[in-house]
C-alpha cells in the first residue's frame, strides 16, 4: 500500500492504461506514457516528487529489480509493475500555499540563511534575477536567454539549473497578489522542456502549476508566518538535505522568484 500525491488521483483511479520504465534509482522508478513521467513509485525515504506514490514499507527485491523499458499499468485503483500492484490508502497535496506577504523582505530573510549556489548555476543566477526584474515593464528577451543557460545544467537526473528555475517558479506560484512574471517564465521553461532530463521536465512541469517537493511546501509556509528564527533555519536546512544540490539550487530559485514578485529595487 502507499501515500500517493492528489494529482495522481485521476490517472489511479481512472480507467487502466499502459506506462514504461523510464527512468530508475536505488530509492525511487519513474513511470511514462511517452517520455515524460506520470508517476514515480517511491520508497519510504526517496525524495517525495510531486507526482509520487510513496510505499509503506521497504521496495520488495523484485519491484527494486524494475529496469527501464518495462512495462507497468495505471488505473482502476492502482499501479502494477514488475508483478507488484500498489494501491493508496492516504493521499497529499503537493500544492504550494499561498505567500501573503512583502516578498523583498521574505527573499532577503531567506538568501541569507542558504548555502552558496552550487557551482554549475551560481554565475547564471543574477541573469534570471534581472530578466525576471524587467517584467514588470513588459516582455524582456533575455527571459529566454537566461533559462536556456540554466535548463539542463548539471549532472543527474535533476540537474542544478532545473532546480533553481523549479524554485523560482513555485515562489512565483505562491506569491499574492499574482505576479506577471510567473506566467512569463511559464511559458519560457515550457518551451525549453526538451533541453534537459525526461525525470527533470516532468518536475518543471509540476513546479509550473505551483507543485513541489514538501520541503519546499514547509519552507513556504514558513516563510509566510515570520516572526519564528528558529522555525525557518529548520525548514532551510529540511530543504538544503534534499539531494547533493537540488535542496540549495531549489532555495537560490525560491530567492530569486520572491524577489520578481515585487516591483522596484531590493536588498540584495
Amino acid at each position: 500500500m502507499a501515500a500517493a500525491s492528489t494529482t495522481l488521483r485521476t490517472l489511479l483511479l481512472g480507467p487502466v492504461r499502459a506506462l514504461r520504465v523510464v527512468a530508475t534509482t536505488p530509492r525511487a522508478l519513474y513511470l511514462a506514457v511517452g517520455e515524460q513521467p506520470v508517476v514515480a513509485l517511491l520508497a519510504p525515504d526517496a525524495v517525495r516528487v510531486p507526482f509520487g506514490m510513496v510505499l509503506d514499507a521497504r521496495v520488495p527485491p523484485h519491484l527494486a529489480g524494475a529496469a527501464v523499458g518495462d512495462e507497468a499499468l495505471v488505473g482502476g485503483g492502482g499501479l502494477s509493475v514488475a508483478g507488484v500492484t500498489v494501491r493508496p490508502l492516504r493521499w497529499w497535496d503537493p500544492a504550494v500555499p499561498a505567500l501573503h506577504v512583502v516578498a523583498s523582505r521574505v527573499a532577503t530573510g531567506l538568501a541569507r540563511l542558504l548555502p552558496a549556489a552550487p557551482e554549475e548555476v551560481a554565475t547564471r543566477l543574477p541573469a534570471l534575477g534581472a530578466a525576471l526584474a524587467a517584467l514588470g515593464a513588459g516582455p524582456h528577451a533575455g527571459l529566454a536567454a537566461a533559462v536556456r543557460t540554466l535548463v539542463g545544467r548539471g549532472p543527474g537526473l535533476t540537474p542544478a539549473g532545473d532546480d533553481v528555475l523549479a524554485g523560482a517558479l513555485c515562489a512565483l506560484a505562491a506569491a499574492r497578489p499574482p505576479c506577471p512574471a510567473r506566467q512569463a517564465l511559464a511559458d519560457v521553461v515550457r518551451a525549453e522542456l526538451h533541453r534537459t532530463t525526461p525525470v527533470s521536465a516532468a518536475l518543471l512541469a509540476e513546479a509550473v502549476e505551483g507543485r513541489a517537493v514538501p520541503q519546499v511546501v514547509d519552507l513556504l509556509r514558513t516563510l509566510g508566518r515570520p516572526g519564528d528564527e528558529g522555525r525557518l533555519r529548520a525548514a532551510v536546512d529540511a530543504l538544503v538535505d534534499v539531494g547533493h544540490t537540488s535542496g540549495t539550487a531549489l532555495g537560490h530559485g525560491l530567492v530569486l522568484g520572491l524577489r520578481a514578485a515585487v516591483p522596484g529595487p531590493v536588498a540584495a
